[in-house]
């Protein structure tokens, strides 16, 4: 209410659904739209083959495992670019 939000988007992961309905009811409670944006709105496109490297919660080896994929990519001869999803922790 203070700074008259007018939409909030959450955009965290490794939370409960409990905690998610809960910032909902009070971003809802302050007056704002609460918004969960899916794939559509948050995923790029590409021209180019991609590999996707992911996992199902923090401190499992992704930036390590994706610099060996990397590493096997450009050993044959292959340009790389990557791109890691913006996370707030």
């Amino acid at each position: 209410k203070k700074y008259d939000v007018d939409q909030v988007i959450f955009a965290y992961s490794d939370v409960s659904h409990e905690y998610v309905m809960h910032q909902a009811s009070l971003v809802m409670a302050a007056g704002a739209d609460f918004r969960l944006m899916g794939p559509k709105t948050t995923m790029l496109k590409s021209k180019r083959k991609v590999v996707a490297v992911t996992a199902v919660r923090t401190g499992s080896g992704k930036s390590q495992t994706t610099r060996y994929v990397a590493e096997l990519i450009t050993a044959s001869g292959k340009k790389v670019a990557i791109i890691r999803h913006p996370m707030p922790y």
